[in-house]
């Protein structure tokens, strides 16, 4: 049976403090455009992967469109921390086993994960009947500015339907639900009922 596989639009920063909260162990792949690598612009799509193991990254590689790899380890990640930020379509492939080894790279790339004043994200072990909503601060002209991904789901956010709701209803994996939800709550637009 093939490992289960989870699409997520999110930066690599978010991406990387939720799947660390998760504890997942997976390949993280993308396709990321205009890369320099040792000072040369690579205008052509380039895979980038990154082997994660209970949350924290173990490897993380280039590779150029034709297969050929750029960059592994620190270089590679010292690469992508420039992208950190930027929203991009990841794809996870849960499962499989790392090689056991230590964390060669911070498990976020900027070095703020959550303060101590932003509340920590729900946990979502057995507990996705949670029930988000909307915050008065949420406008029409906020949606506007999200992804229509993002507007999907917030338009199901109703202070009534859980987050397996809102999962099943849109036939979403409800992790990917939460991972969106946590970054709303970040940009203080959705809170927890109860929480």
């Amino acid at each position: 049976m093939a490992p289960p596989i989870h699409r997520y639009e999110l930066s690599l920063q978010v991406l990387l403090e939720n799947l660390q909260e998760l504890r997942s162990t997976g390949l993280l792949q993308t396709q990321i455009t205009g890369l320099t690598i040792k000072g040369r612009q690579i205008n052509e799509a380039c895979r980038v992967e990154l082997a994660l193991e209970k949350g924290a990254v173990r490897q993380c590689t280039i590779f150029h469109q034709n297969g050929d790899l750029l960059l592994q380890g620190n270089e590679a990640w010292l690469t992508l921390r420039s992208r950190a930020t930027q929203r991009h379509a990841w794809q996870f492939s849960q499962g499989g086993s790392i090689e056991a080894s230590p964390a060669r790279y911070p498990t976020s790339p900027s070095t703020p994960v959550l303060s101590r004043e932003t509340p920590a994200p729900v946990a979502p072990q057995g507990k996705y009947g949670v029930i988000p909503r909307l915050l008065p601060s949420t406008t029409a002209a906020t949606l506007q500015q999200l992804s229509r991904e993002y507007r999907r789901i917030l338009t199901l956010v109703d202070g009534q339907r859980s987050v397996q709701q809102i999962a099943a209803l849109l036939s979403l994996s409800p992790e990917y639900i939460h991972l969106v939800l946590h970054q709303c709550r970040s940009w203080q637009l959705v809170a927890y009922e109860g929480v």
